[in-house]
Order: structure tokens, then sequence, then C-alpha cells
């Protein structure tokens, strides 16, 4: 993900309007997809990467130089614009660190390879507490940083120099100073993704409308259930222009089994016969198999294919995706890697044009 934030002090007294403001895009790195190219040219090897839109996410920041205390804030969108609350910025040389999305609830610290404040110019090991281990956010962290361009241009395609993965120098201007900050960020993936494809099967819509209220996912290991939360330690070594994610340490704790929710609509969404896409994540490390777990209702349709009285409430559908049987024997989860599955919703029966149904609908795996 690259990041150009524009950074300037406002003087207002409303409290939001005390942070200063900033411009953001973002890109991340690809789940082995093509690359997408927006408003600049962003890094193609060693990896692609793709537009990142973060306006409903909280960005977490480290200011780092060697032998001092970090300068530590977010990135959020607010009041229609970007923010940040780092007011205490000075003009010289970072080493810049970070990660995204920020959710109320974890906590993230950082120190240097010698677990003090004296070399981020070599790296740095940040440490993330208390993170769900599902969750519909896919969790990032800043693998390169640069400052940008002055010229910037939103309709102007440009390389930005010395932005590159391992790379985390960057040149501050004085937040409040009168200066201009560019930011631009890679970020890569800490999580996996589980993404489900589902639709409904031709002849059963043509009868019903189904409306999907709630989707969950849950992980579980050779050893069993996982827990709800995880723990994780990055460490990021300085490189030139490879990964420099050189461990990530995942951490179970909690006393729950891993249970997230990753699609939630009060009044349902409603499934068409076309492949619709919902997008979970969850920490890869020891997950053999994928519960999902979809909540749906059931509608009698009228003469013009419209929902017409609820036939069946809260339907539940649980399927098991075994990663070994459905991805080429591969044994366990990935970080970075997307698992796609689809399922179709198909009736138990069919030509049932009231209430009462016999069967509940259910969800296969195509």
């Amino acid at each position: 993900m690259g990041l150009m934030a524009l950074m300037s002090c406002s003087s207002d007294n409303d409290e939001t309007e005390k942070a200063s403001t900033i411009a953001v895009t973002g890109y991340v790195s690809a789940f082995g997809e093509t690359e997408e190219t927006r408003a600049w040219n962003p890094p193609t090897t060693p990896v692609a990467f793709e537009r990142y839109d973060g306006t409903d996410k909280v960005i977490g920041a480290f200011f780092t130089q060697d032998g001092q205390t970090p300068k530590s804030g977010y990135f959020f969108y607010s009041s229609g614009q970007w923010h940040t609350d780092i007011d205490n910025l000075t003009a010289g040389n970072y080493y810049l660190y970070g990660y995204t999305p920020h959710s109320a609830g974890f906590t993230c610290s950082i120190t240097d390879l010698n677990g003090n404040d004296s070399e981020y110019s070599e790296g740095a090991i940040m440490t993330f507490s208390n993170v769900p281990a599902v969750s519909p956010n896919d969790l990032c962290v800043v693998v390169g940083a640069k400052n940008g361009k002055t010229d910037y241009k939103a309709a102007t395609d440009y390389s930005v120099t010395g932005l590159k993965l391992g790379n985390f120098a960057y040149m501050a201007e004085a937040i409040g100073g009168g200066g201009q900050n560019y930011v631009y960020l890679l970020f890569d993936h800490l999580y996996a993704a589980m993404r489900v494809r589902m639709r409904v099967q031709g002849e059963y819509a043509a009868l019903r409308t189904i409306k999907l209220k709630e989707l969950r996912l849950s992980t579980i290991s050779e050893e069993g259930s996982m827990k709800n939360k995880t723990n994780i330690t990055v460490t990021l070594r300085a490189t030139d222009n490879s990964d420099p994610i050189s461990s990530v340490v995942f951490t179970q704790t909690g006393n729950e089994e891993s249970d997230g929710k990753v699609f939630e609509s009060e009044n349902g969404f409603g499934l068409t016969t076309d492949y619709q896409t919902f997008q979970g994540h969850f920490m890869p490390m020891g997950v053999s198999e994928l519960i999902v777990t979809s909540k749906y209702d059931v509608y009698d349709n009228d003469s013009e294919g419209h929902a017409r009285n609820l036939v069946r409430q809260d339907c539940i559908a649980t399927n098991t995706v075994v990663l070994k049987n459905m991805f080429s024997e591969q044994m366990t989860a990935l970080r970075g890697r997307r698992y796609t599955v689809n399922m179709t919703i198909q009736p138990t029966y069919l030509y049932v044009l009231s209430d009462p149904d016999l069967n509940s609908p259910t969800v296969t795996m195509d």
C-alpha cells in the first residue's frame, strides 16, 4: 500500500479540527493478483501492489529516530478529510513504521531490533496485543516508506524515487511549521483472507428471495479449535527492495474459541443467481480448517419475482473448508494468501410455493 499524506496544521477550536489534516491515497500488496496503477506508479518488483481505500480505517504510525523515543499517533478520516493527531513532529530524518487498520481493543508498541530505541535505521520489532483472530479487517504493517514529491497532482502518474521494500527512511517537515509532508507507504498483510462467493440456485431464486444477514468464520488446527485472540510479534529488517518481514510470531490468547463476524446486515443483503463476494481475515498460523457459518432469511416471491412474505427466518448453514482437500494439498494457511470458496444456496425441496416450508434451504460448496 502506498499512502500519500499531505499534512498541514489547523488552528480551529473544534476538537476534530485540532488535528493536522492529511490527504491519503493507499496501495496494498496484492493477493497474487494483477497490479493496478492509480495516481502514481507504485513499485512493480519484487511484488505487485494494488489500490487501498482506507477512508474508513485508522492508520497507526511511528516516526522513529536512532536514540530517540518514537513519536506515535494515528491517521484518521473525519469531517470529509484525513487528519493526524501527531502534533510534535519536528523537521528531520526519520524511519517511519506503522500498521493499518487500528481498532479499539488491541494495542501496538515498537522497539528497535535491540529491544530499545537505539537503532531504528536497522529495523524494528512491532508487538501487537489482544488482536482478534478473525476479523473483517485486513491487518497490515508498513514494509516501505518515503517522503514524496511536492508537485503531486492527482491526475498525473509518476514514480517516487526511493520508494521500495525495506526502506523506511523519511524526511519530514515540521508539523505546524508551515511545511508540507507528502508521505508514501507500502503495506503487506499479516493475516490470510477467506473470500466467500455466494449465489442462489437458479430455479430456487425464481421462487424465493434469500437475504444474507450474517457470515461468521472460525478456525481449527490439528489440535482443535483455536482461540479468539492473538498476540503478534513482527520483526522488520531494513533491506534494499526485498521483503523486510523476517519473522511473524503469533501467540494465541483468550479463553473463547475463535469465531468472528465478517459480514452483518440487520435487514439482510439480497443474494442473486450471480456470485456476490464477502471477505474475512484470520490469523493463519496452524490453521488447517475453516468453518463458514451463514445466517439468512427466506422470502416467498410474488408473481413479479419480488419478496412477498417471510417464509423462514434466521436459517443457519455451516460449511467446513479443509485446506489440504481444497487447495492443492496445502496443509495449513499461509500469511498473505487468499482462499476463495464458491457457495450456492439451494433447496432440499422445490416448487413449494407458500408457507410453511418443509426444510431449510442448504448451502453447498461448488
